[in-house]
């Protein structure tokens, strides 16, 4: 007497369609984008606390920060470079440039009198507590005319200098 013991092909493909099913459900529930988006925003968090770090050593040395309006951070380049840091952070999704209040985020942003700075980023998901306090309309010094970077937008994080 013979038995055939393994799977039948109708059984394989089954199992195969409710894996595949299973995995897609998973695949939209972790929200795999959402999860980047997250991850490249703690990066642009993290790159504009290391500029800050460069700044705040520049100001111990010339008690002056580097002044620039309306520019990107690439210009505090020849400021900072290698003396302060070694190199100026670039935004992950790899765009520069100068924007603030818009749908697209396209860079970190620089702006200084002197006595006072402001660094920005786009970050790419919504931050709900419009209470935050790196929340662009909630910085101080976005509020001084030359460093006016004051919005609506819950995508806009700022840091400033400390006071």
């Amino acid at each position: 007497m013979k038995t055939n013991k393994g799977f039948t092909l109708i059984e394989l493909l089954i199992v195969i369609t409710v894996l595949g099913i299973l995995s897609g459900v998973l695949l939209n529930l972790i929200n795999v984008p959402g999860i980047q988006a997250k991850a490249r925003d703690s990066q642009r968090q993290a790159d504009l606390s290391k500029v800050q770090t460069a700044l705040e050593l520049y100001f111990a040395e010339h008690r002056v920060y580097p002044i620039h309006v309306a520019n990107t951070v690439t210009v505090l380049t020849a400021d900072l470079i290698p003396t302060y840091i070694s190199v100026i952070p670039v935004d992950p999704t790899g765009l520069t440039g100068f924007s603030l209040c818009v749908t697209n985020p396209t860079g970190y942003t620089y702006r200084s009198d002197g006595v006072n700075y402001v660094l920005t980023a786009s970050m790419e998901v919504v931050r709900l507590s419009l209470t935050d306090s790196h929340l662009c309309s909630n910085v101080p010094n976005c509020s001084i005319p030359a460093l006016a970077c004051s919005c609506n937008d819950p995508r806009c994080y700022a840091v400033q200098n400390p006071r």
